[in-house]
């Protein structure tokens, strides 16, 4: 695994930013995203696409989860794109498509699919988009158990494939 970098970085978020989207929301950031961010706000990897594959583990023995992108928050670095907050009410709000108690959208696989944490346990899920339960709501997969692991397990797109 290589340590990912990211590029097209925004401004970072202040810690009043946090507070504004805490309150507004009524949620709480879980303390290692809100480590990341005060860090890095938003990006794409170097690479442009990653791939988790849990450390010790053979890329061709797990299943496939991408890494494209984080949300930024508050300040975007790209006229296109979209922050975290927008991203929380579209897939909450709008489209009701998780628990906005429950998880909070960071991320992005290929597919533009959020990637969430989870306020309780800061578990790493997918929303799966092409998956349904049985009360057919899209499906939300877990990945890993928190920020910190899933980026330790991150390999670029190239080394990926040619390990398969």
């Amino acid at each position: 695994m290589t340590k990912l970098k990211l590029i097209e970085l925004s401004i970072p978020p202040s810690e009043s930013d946090f507070l504004a989207i805490e309150a507004k929301f009524g949620i709480v950031f879980p303390p290692t995203l809100k480590a990341h961010y005060l860090l890095e706000n938003g990006g794409i990897p170097d690479c442009h696409k990653m791939y988790y594959v849990p450390v010790g583990s053979n890329p061709g023995e797990v299943d496939e989860v991408t890494f494209n992108g984080f949300y930024p928050i508050r300040y975007q670095s790209r006229p296109t794109e979209s922050t975290l907050e927008e991203n929380y009410i579209e897939f909450t709000e709008r489209q009701k498509l998780f628990d906005p108690k429950k998880y909070i959208p960071f991320g992005y696989d290929v597919s533009g699919y959020p990637l969430l944490i989870d306020f309780e346990n800061q578990g790493i899920h997918l929303l799966n988009r092409d998956m349904v339960d049985e009360n057919d709501n899209e499906l939300v997969e877990y990945i890993v158990n928190s920020l910190e692991v899933f980026l330790s397990g991150l390999m670029p797109a190239d080394d990926y494939e040619n390990s398969l």
